[in-house]
């Protein structure tokens, strides 16, 4: 019996394993029983057929997830939610309807807004800093979880990071306790509108932005200017030694032990194993378009610079507002690297965070800051997302080089830092309680994908 393909199964590069036939993902071939990948790329596997009535056409993920699929599903994956369709109410949120078939959710009150690019609350007027923060919020994932009528069911949007308009939507369910995802799908978000809620959002046309939201530039080889976003207000004379805790367990919070699987190096027990040479470079998963992992061309990363000497400076900063509203000054941390990378970040949350006498064991527990400037969290809930998006928080994180450069984090291997504060405590010499010793923030360098938690660095607040 000769079979044949439709373009999803030959976008997939799956291979046919001789069982019982089975119906294709949503199309009239026929495939049989189990699937593995042969090595093809899976291409952006979006119907581009036109739909009436503002519905976008979805591509679901096939009925047993993608080879490399991560985390909690149920198969068979939901197959009869087709498109989604989105429509303006009078109050400028709209209705989101997830599919018409029985399995289909409508969602309403869902703001936009905060999907899109968007000014930096500081620097907004400078080009460069312009262009790395709305690069970065585009070219970082931005998913919300929303609750539905049914309390066991969670819809969940996301525009992810490969490329302006490539979206996500999926369908969660509570079993014990634990969000198992039941449906994912691939869709184009359109343009017209993108661009029509970014004029909302920033009171441009995007005109000038609109190469760099649809084409991603280097994010590399330009100084950036450091004075156009803040000044210094107050500085320690010297830098402090900032400690890498090379010999301290890796940590996994939720994602990273969900993730596991796509790091593939093998011995990596403690955090200065990712900066040994014997195991260079750092392999792990792809995320490809149109938004999956997958190990058949690995990204691979030289972390050696996450060893030797390392120094670092707490300094006051006094954020450069586009407004007339004058922020109060908030405290900026600067890491520099034994081959002169400067980490640098400024939060006005920073000072807020509560000091643990213990590690925190959840994500949740730590400040998340993302690369870029004012780039929005990864991962939040519609109230969360809605508070960010009112609070506008004045916030940054960059890889700069020795003289000033901008660096690609992406393609060096950072992702993120979680940030929290150590307690203070006393000394102990010989048995003998001595001072008290200064607050600490510790810095955990997330790695590609939020894989892995690459680096813990200590730093000391109280600078001299």
């Amino acid at each position: 019996m000769a079979l044949s393909f439709c373009s999803w199964c030959l976008r997939l590069g799956f291979t046919v394993l001789l069982a019982s036939l089975v119906a294709c993902d949503g199309c009239d071939c026929s495939t049989v029983g189990t699937a593995s990948q042969t090595g093809a790329h899976l291409q952006a596997p979006v119907d581009d057929r036109a739909e009436p009535d503002g519905w976008i056409a979805l591509q679901p993920d096939v009925p047993g997830g993608y080879p490399d699929r991560v985390g909690a599903f149920r198969t068979p994956l939901l197959q009869d939610v087709r498109k989604i369709r989105f429509r303006r109410g009078a109050n400028g949120k709209f209705q989101v309807d997830v599919g018409d078939s029985e399995h289909g959710i409508a969602l309403t009150g869902v703001d936009l807004r905060p999907f899109v690019a968007r000014l930096p609350a500081a620097g907004a007027s400078d080009p460069v800093v312009r262009r790395v923060a709305l690069t970065q919020a585009e070219l970082n994932r931005n998913q919300t979880t929303y609750p539905t009528k049914d309390d066991d069911r969670t819809v969940w949007i996301a525009n992810n990071c490969l490329k302006r308009g490539l979206w996500e939507v999926g369908i969660n369910e509570q079993v014990g306790g634990k969000a198992v995802t039941v449906f994912h799908a691939w869709f184009e978000f359109p343009e017209e509108l993108y661009s029509e809620v970014y004029q909302e959002v920033n009171q441009s046309d995007a005109a000038m932005e609109k190469n760099w939201l649809n084409h991603y530039p280097k994010l590399d080889g330009f100084e950036f200017p450091l004075g156009k976003l803040r000044t210094v207000a107050r500085e320690p004379g010297g830098s402090s030694r900032a400690v890498l805790r090379a010999d301290a367990p890796i940590r996994q919070f939720g994602e990273q032990r969900k993730k596991a699987p796509l790091l593939l190096n093998q011995g990596l027990e403690v955090y200065g194993d990712f900066s040994r040479a014997e195991h260079q470079p750092i392999r792990t998963a792809k995320f490809e378009e149109p938004g999956f992992y997958s190990t058949r061309e690995p990204m691979e990363f030289d972390l050696r610079w996450l060893s030797g000497d390392t120094t670092s400076t707490v300094r006051m900063v006094q954020p450069l507002m586009e407004s007339q509203r004058s922020p109060a000054l908030q405290q900026e941390v600067e890491v520099r690297f034994s081959n002169g990378y400067r980490l640098i970040l400024g939060s006005s949350r920073l000072e807020g965070l509560v000091a643990r006498a213990e590690e925190p064991t959840l994500q949740k527990d730590t400040l998340a800051l993302t690369f870029g400037i004012g780039t929005p969290s990864i991962y939040a809930t519609a109230s969360q997302r809605e508070a960010e998006f009112a609070a506008h928080n004045i916030e940054y994180l960059m890889l700069l080089d020795g003289k000033g450069n901008h660096l690609d984090n992406h393609t060096i291997g950072l992702d993120r830092v979680y940030l929290w504060k150590e307690a203070r405590k006393r000394s102990i010499v010989s048995g003998v309680v001595g001072v008290w010793e200064p607050e600490r923030i510790h810095l955990l360098l997330v790695g590609y994908e939020r894989t892995m938690l690459v680096a813990d660095i200590v730093v000391a607040l109280e600078q001299r």
